[in-house]
């Protein structure tokens, strides 16, 4: 083959790639949830892009003090859940790091790190029962209820999407 052929098909091949990988990014652009949803659950559809105090109000028929204190509570815990999920991932990488390295018969200090990480996801799971209760403790009896159905949905459904993304292939 000759330089002007192999240029040609090279040319061609590139130029196919690129069109593909357009259509793949445009394609998984698409399809992305919206962020601002907070739940899955908002009549069952990822185009509802209302804010998360509004699918509250509706759903739970909050009152205006209620709906303040409910998004001000929510700011606070998302705003703490940030910083502690940016240290566990510090710890995971810590965690990853020793595992990955030479050192790592050091069964010592593996169960110091794995005792960070322990007490790392204890600590969030006990600042997300405290946002809950406060949550919670700002309902009345009807909005109680209504607010852990919900949550168990809400919970639920993650649950299933993440085993079904972990299922072997």
């Amino acid at each position: 083959m000759d330089i002007e052929k192999k240029y040609r098909w090279s040319l061609t091949g590139f130029i196919i790639m690129v069109v593909i990988n357009i259509g793949i990014l445009l394609t998984l652009w698409m399809n992305l949830p919206d962020p601002r949803n907070g739940f899955s659950d908002r009549g069952n559809s990822f185009q509802d892009s209302r804010p998360m105090h509004e699918y509250f109000q509706e759903r739970l028929n909050l009152t205006h003090a209620q709906l303040d204190t409910v998004s001000s509570l929510r700011r606070r815990h998302y705003r703490d859940m940030r910083e502690n999920r940016r240290q566990l991932d510090e710890k995971r990488k810590a965690y990853i790091d020793f595992v990955m390295s030479e050192r790592d018969d050091n069964e010592a200090f593996r169960d110091s790190l794995l005792n960070e990480l322990t007490h790392h996801y204890t600590k969030m799971e006990r600042e997300m029962f405290l946002h809950m209760r406060e949550m919670r403790s700002v309902l009345d009896e009807e909005q109680q209820r209504a607010f852990g159905e919900m949550m168990k949905r809400s919970f639920g459904r993650n649950n299933v999407q993440q085993q079904r993304s972990h299922k072997r292939r």
